[in-house]
């Protein structure tokens, strides 16, 4: 595998310019086995850490996000059992993330996974959403040559996958 420092891009969270310096401080603390959200964290208090702006320091407004995060926590933490027409029974989230809806689609939402199923809008979401968490898998993990066969199983199914195809 190339180094890995050499050849680092932002997903578009972190400026170009404080990429390289964020990228030697993740380096760093790997080194000593300190690579975690807690350690970035107590280094990124330092106002003149290059770390810092990428924190929200107001604590109202932090505890206003933390609280829409336990939110989506709360949405995902309950499952329900159901019976495919075959029989199986499978467990799945009870509630699923989804674009706001036609007028919307940037606004995020929730819908019980039982109605996206039988609506087509939300099940054409739904496809999408799985493709890009298959192909996300793929990119994710496609440095490791012992993943390959699987990853490229993964990568067949996200090409099969179109939204048209699942009618409700």
């Amino acid at each position: 595998m190339e180094e890995e420092s050499e050849n680092i891009q932002s997903k578009g969270r972190i400026r170009k310019d404080d990429l390289g310096t964020i990228a030697e401080i993740f380096r760093e603390l790997d080194k000593r086995h300190q690579l975690t959200p807690r350690r970035l964290l107590e280094l990124a208090a330092d106002p003149e850490s290059v770390l810092h702006k990428y924190f929200t320091w107001d604590d109202v407004a932090a505890a206003e996000k933390y609280r829409i995060q336990q939110a989506r926590w709360l949405l995902e933490s309950i499952t329900v059992n159901l019976t495919l027409p075959e029989g199986k029974t499978v467990t799945v989230n009870y509630a699923l993330s989804v674009r706001g809806n036609e007028e919307k689609p940037e606004a995020r939402r929730y819908v019980l996974t039982g109605r996206a199923a039988k609506d087509k809008y939300l099940l054409s979401q739904v496809v999408q959403q799985a493709e890009r968490e298959l192909r996300g898998i793929v990119k994710k993990y496609q440095s490791f040559l012992a993943l390959r066969p699987i990853l490229d199983k993964l990568s067949g199914v996200a090409d099969e996958l179109k939204p048209a195809q699942f009618n409700a």
